[in-house]
């Protein structure tokens, strides 16, 4: 199935030249989708509500309407020169809750958007709405972070990483590898570079095996097990039909999370594509530990895929927590 024929662009108000955009017009050079255009303004009602004076709020509201009207009209000029005049709308009210509707009611397949987060030591941090969306998003979300805040102006090479489970059990997870597989091909032919498979090995982390076995034997049973993962790896992209696996596979020891984050840094990955564990609660869908923990340690950006049978689930009556002072904004 080809993925990304029907991609959603969020861009904010106050940039008409989003870090996405690059990416956006990549993917729809390659791929020629139908492109949607959105960004989400505050509630006016709540924006304005210090204004007695009910045409000066209408005289605001029509500026702010028409000031972001025109950077979405210019972003989107700029994605038609990759030969498809995107669908551009406008609409206001909390971001997560529009963006998650807007994405069901036209069937998107993939979201596209800047980290909107601050920069805290070098690294964008995501804030509460990406968050929510890679929780709830109903589909696949490729969170882009600024390469000039994040990559070396020496950097030659595009390096796309996909974190999957080569011991994967379920239907499930075999259908998320499947997913991460086609959609780490697919940044990997945007970004134009290399694409690495990451398989973590979380051997004795706790360090029990290591009490129990003098020197020469944990070392030999420690180099079997990642020799057996780095098997599993690699007949698993055999059966996905990757070409020459046994040169795109890194099979790496430790716990999950700092182990993807430490490689992805070293290495000055761009994007990272790993995938999410759901689980139903009264929250609704949450994303698995494993990628809760890593997005806030790497540097690139990230591409977050969840189960088809986790995204079904996906309801649009997102709970968003929002400051008195950015009221719908969350």
């Amino acid at each position: 199935m080809k993925l990304a024929r029907r991609i959603l662009v969020y861009a904010d108000t106050v940039d008409d030249n989003p870090d996405c955009l690059g990416v956006a017009m990549e993917l729809t050079r390659q791929n020629q989708p139908i492109v949607f255009l959105l960004s989400v303004l505050p509630c006016f009602d709540e924006l304005f509500s210090f204004f007695d004076n009910q045409t000066l709020r209408s005289s605001l509201q029509s500026d702010v309407e028409k000031q972001t009207l025109s950077g979405l009209q210019t972003i989107g000029e700029l994605i038609s020169e990759s030969g498809v005049s995107p669908e551009v709308s406008i609409d206001s009210g909390s971001k997560v809750k529009k963006i998650v509707s807007y994405i069901t009611d036209n069937n998107c397949d993939l979201l596209i958007k800047d980290v909107s987060g601050e920069i805290v030591h070098s690294r964008k941090i995501l804030d509460s709405v990406d968050r929510k969306l890679i929780r709830h998003c109903p589909c696949p979300i490729w969170l882009v972070r600024d390469s000039s805040v994040t990559k070396s102006e020496t950097k030659s090479e595009k390096i796309t990483a996909v974190a999957i489970n080569a011991a994967a059990e379920t239907p499930i997870e075999r259908q998320l590898n499947s997913s991460l597989i086609r959609h780490g091909e697919l940044v990997a032919s945007v970004l134009g570079g290399p694409l690495v498979f990451l398989h973590v090995c979380d051997f004795d982390s706790a360090g029990i095996l290591k009490s129990s076995f003098d020197h020469d034997s944990y070392l030999k049973y420690y180099k079997d097990v990642n020799l057996a993962a780095r098997e599993a790896l690699v007949n698993l992209l055999e059966n996905e039909g990757i070409e020459k696996p046994n040169d795109k596979v890194a099979v790496l020891s430790g716990l999950p999370s700092p182990s993807i984050a430490e490689y992805c840094n070293n290495k000055s990955v761009d994007t990272l594509v790993m995938g999410t564990v759901g689980r139903s609660g009264l929250s609704g869908i949450v994303v698995g530990n494993t990628a809760e923990r890593v997005v806030d340690r790497v540097d690139c950006s990230l591409l977050i895929v969840s189960p088809k049978e986790v995204r079904s689930k996906v309801e649009v009556n997102v709970e968003e927590t929002v400051s008195a002072g950015a009221a719908c904004m969350a």
